[in-house]
């Protein structure tokens, strides 16, 4: 019965999930079907849109590259992060409505296997003057999403910028609460404690993470299946802080509603959140770097 449950999911849902949460996926294919214009032209504000994906994911992944096509500001560059590991005949594991978006501007690039975090760390190794904007490759963004990212940038262009944030919250202890305790950061706050959330999609500018950040035998170790933790933890080492933009885009959509609600398999959000792994990995990090707590509580008082 079980088995049962999961396979029938989205189909016996599939008309509430759509409207709540997913996409219809009949009217993007269409108008993907019919998209003529490239999706990314040349600037001088060198930005990169950056993402990676894995598994049964890549059959899907289409949807989201669609709508990262589609915004209004257009990126220099739109990298999607694959390991030869995961498709060892590379591009000829890879499906066609994947790779018939290369002649809209989408590159398929090839790097080291670093999990989760081949969404920042190659592009960051290859092309450390950009701008580099992180996005998950199972959400459907809306096409202001990467307009208003850059637009509060351009205004302030020393912080780390992101749609949706959880703020640190610390005991009077001075130890930090689980994160399931945490609440969201408000729009338009600017802190160290504001804690990134990946999904939402993050911008980064040039040299805003510490010098570490790209330490694969570091992070693999300390946070392995906790990239948001690693960079936001690089962010505050590097005395950087996280503003959520104030007309900031506060949910999202995604492409395959089953497999994120847990009905098709596990994603990393349940692994790291309800599994409790964010706190074991925050822990980690912190040991090894005591100095991110000093400069939490240096900011406010507790």
């Amino acid at each position: 019965m079980k088995n049962f449950i999961k396979r029938t999911l989205p189909s016996i849902h599939r008309e509430y999930l759509t409207q709540r949460y997913g996409i219809n996926r009949l009217a993007v294919e269409k108008k993907l079907s019919s998209l003529t214009e490239r999706g990314v032209e040349e600037s001088q504000h060198k930005v990169i849109v950056s993402l990676t994906s894995y598994g049964d994911r890549i059959n899907d992944i289409h949807l989201t590259i669609f709508s990262l096509l589609v915004q209004t500001y257009k990126p220099n560059r739109i990298l999607l992060w694959l390991t030869a590991n995961e498709y060892p005949n590379r591009e000829l594991d890879l499906p066609d409505s994947l790779l018939s978006l290369k002649n809209l501007g989408l590159e398929v690039k090839w790097c080291n296997d670093y999990k989760s975090y081949n969404k920042l760390i190659p592009a960051l190794l290859e092309f450390p003057e950009y701008t580099i904007v992180t996005a998950d490759d199972d959400v459907f963004y809306a096409k202001d999403w990467l307009k208003k990212l850059f637009d509060s940038y351009v205004e302030f262009p020393h912080y780390i910028h992101t749609h949706k944030a959880s703020k640190v919250r610390h005991l009077k202890n001075s130890s930090f609460d689980r994160y399931t305790n945490w609440e969201d950061a408000l729009p338009g706050s600017v802190s160290y404690k504001n804690f990134l959330k990946g999904v939402s999609g993050v911008l980064y500018p040039p040299r805003s993470l510490h010098i570490d950040a790209t330490r694969s035998d570091i992070f693999l170790s300390l946070s392995p299946y906790a990239d948001d933790v690693w960079f936001w933890s690089m962010a505050v080492l590097n005395k950087v802080k996280v503003k959520v933009i104030k007309d900031n885009i506060s949910s999202h959509r995604y492409t395959n509603v089953g497999r994120e609600l847990g009905g098709l398999s596990k994603t990393l959000h349940e692994i790291n959140v309800q599994g409790g792994r964010n706190d074991s990995q925050l822990m980690n990090v912190l040991l090894y770097y005591p100095q991110i707590n000093n400069i939490l509580l240096a900011e406010y008082q507790i």
